[in-house]
């Protein structure tokens, strides 16, 4: 769940609460401070909980393929690099049938649901995806990982090797689900 409603004793709702408002607490100045002085060893890196399965396209792959790709991988991101593997940018699925021409929206619903073909769009990957991927390396603490995510407002953060190729993604349930079993 995204957000959690609070109802007052009348049960009239008084508020939401989201995944950002418990990070925003659990990362305040304090606990970076505590979990600076933990024993080594005790802050989870990034590199531990990272998806490392998230697959890469080109920044020249086209829509059919970029479907193909969400299809035989069943994700929900892609990660789009270059030719050396660096990270541009992420596509969603919702950002394959959202940046599309909106005549293709609906085959492209349809296909990504694997009930029909692509439709026959030349709409590369580099189109379609979110430019300027926040990105750090694998021995990045968890603290300073969402420090840097909810500072950036960003949803999404690609680890990247020392010379800066794509190998794994966290988001912010990730980052949640780390936090809450720690």
């Amino acid at each position: 769940m995204r957000h959690c409603p609070f109802a007052d004793a009348n049960k009239k709702l008084v508020g939401v609460l989201s995944r950002v408002d418990v990070l925003c607490q659990i990362f305040t100045e304090e606990a970076k401070k505590r979990a600076s002085k933990a024993p080594s060893g005790a802050v989870r890196l990034l590199g531990d909980v990272m998806l490392a399965e998230i697959p890469t396209i080109h920044e020249d792959a086209l829509l059919a393929e970029i479907i193909a790709e969400f299809l035989e991988s069943a994700t929900r991101r892609l990660i789009v690099t270059n030719s050396a593997g660096h990270p541009l940018g992420l596509i969603s699925d919702a950002d394959a049938v959202l940046r599309a021409q909106p005549s293709s929206q609906g085959g492209i619903l349809q296909a990504l649901r694997g009930k029909r073909a692509a439709p026959d769009e030349h709409i590369t990957a580099a189109q379609l995806m979110s430019q300027g991927v926040l990105s750090a390396l694998p021995d990045m603490s968890l603290t300073d990982a969402a420090h840097l995510m909810l500072s950036q407002k960003r949803k999404w953060l690609v680890v990247v090797d020392d010379k800066g190729k794509a190998i794994g993604l966290v988001d912010r349930q990730i980052l949640f689900k780390a936090l809450a079993s720690h």
